[in-house]
């Protein structure tokens, strides 16, 4: 039975990581900040994700080490903001990277989350080998890979999944736009031309899996659909998913004030970016949901 140390395997994404991988036979270990009563299994174990202690242990003979940690983008960019956006994701690396350097049977593999923010706001198609964004989101994701990559872990293989929003059906980033949808209000938003770059939870957890499992996988990989849309389309699948019979668009000027007020950055919603998983379609790797109205569908269903 192959061990796993996931660290950030609380929230959304990890939750349902964790499942998938308890169902395909992994021994799952998750390092927390939360102390678990009643873990029987032993099965969280605490860290605070600053400070090397105890944990550092479990990860020596692990095969995988898989790091999810990183404050929600879903705020405002105030200057208190950006710092703990950057350090929850740059400082936890380079802890684990010092971690795997302690051990002396270090994780085989070791795969760090990123964002396909990294490749910035745009119009234009990007695989895995396009140039980094020069706006905010894209150049936390540079330090955070940048950290990633230079940790002197000669042994362990580095694998970054670069992430599209994973689509979950009652949970994440999904919900704002459904709420919105049923509220009548899930017309286009803002021009609705900017793309969205997406995957189908399922689709999320068997590429993650094939990364673990294809020994010849290593490196950068677009966690992504392979069929970015534009938000107009994205809403209008959404809207027939979830039956609603109409959709007010929201004009730009009312979605930044609305930003303002529920405490998170328009351009999130204003701006996007298409980015496409070269590097998992041409190793061969099969998307179940690669449209958005087949995803949406099976979501909802």
């Amino acid at each position: 039975m192959k061990k796993v140390i996931l660290a950030g395997g609380t929230g959304h994404i990890g939750s349902s990581f964790i499942g998938r991988l308890e169902k395909e036979g992994f021994d799952v270990r998750v390092l927390t900040r939360k102390v678990r009563r009643n873990d029987r299994g032993n099965k969280y174990i605490h860290w605070n994700g600053e400070k090397h202690g105890p944990w550092v242990e479990c990860l020596d003979g692990a095969d995988v080490l898989i790091n999810l940690c990183g404050k929600s983008v879903d705020c405002r960019y105030t200057a208190a903001n950006k710092i703990a956006l950057i350090k929850s994701r740059v400082e936890t690396t380079t802890l684990l990277g010092e971690a795997i350097a302690k051990c002396q049977r270090p994780p085989k593999t070791w795969i760090n989350s990123s964002s396909s923010a990294y490749y910035g706001f745009s119009q234009k198609v990007v695989n895995e080998y396009g140039e980094a964004g020069d706006d905010f989101p894209a150049s936390i994701c540079v330090q955070w890979e940048q950290a990633f990559f230079s940790a002197h872990t000669p042994v362990t293989k580095k694998i970054a999944w670069r992430l599209g929003v994973v689509l979950q059906p009652k949970k994440g980033l999904m919900l704002p736009f459904v709420r919105l949808a049923k509220s009548f209000l899930g017309g286009k938003l803002g021009t609705g031309n900017q793309y969205f770059t997406w995957i189908h939870e399922e689709d999320f957890l068997n590429a993650a899996l094939w990364t673990i499992r294809n020994p010849s996988a290593e490196g950068v990989y677009n966690i992504t659909s392979p069929e970015p849309v534009t938000n107009a389309v994205f809403m209008d699948a959404l809207r027939k998913a979830v039956r609603a019979p109409i959709g007010i668009s929201l004009p730009t000027w009312l979605i930044q004030i609305g930003g303002k007020i529920i405490g998170t950055e328009p351009y999130l919603i204003l701006d996007g970016r298409r980015v496409v998983p070269d590097r998992l379609i041409d190793a061969g790797f099969q998307f179940q949901y690669a449209t958005i109205n087949n995803s949406l569908n099976n979501l909802f269903r």
